[in-house]
């Protein structure tokens, strides 16, 4: 269980790290926050990051017997 709060986590703080500004779209955060720019291989790499981790994420709530 440690794992999947862990990972939650993760996806929430990466969530509340970004720079977000009124009138600003989320890519424009995601490239500031990763000091590159959109379209790059590194922001493309951080897309693909999230969007496993959310992958993830959603997989082990699926499986837990919790739910």
């Amino acid at each position: 269980m440690a794992d999947e709060r862990t990972l939650a986590t993760e996806v929430r703080e990466f969530f509340e790290s970004l720079p977000l500004q009124a009138n600003r779209y989320l890519n424009q955060a995601i490239a500031q926050s990763a000091n590159t720019g959109i379209g790059s291989v590194q922001f493309f790499g951080v897309l693909a990051n999230v969007k496993e981790n959310c992958d993830q994420l959603i997989d082990d709530i699926n499986s837990s017997r919790l739910k």
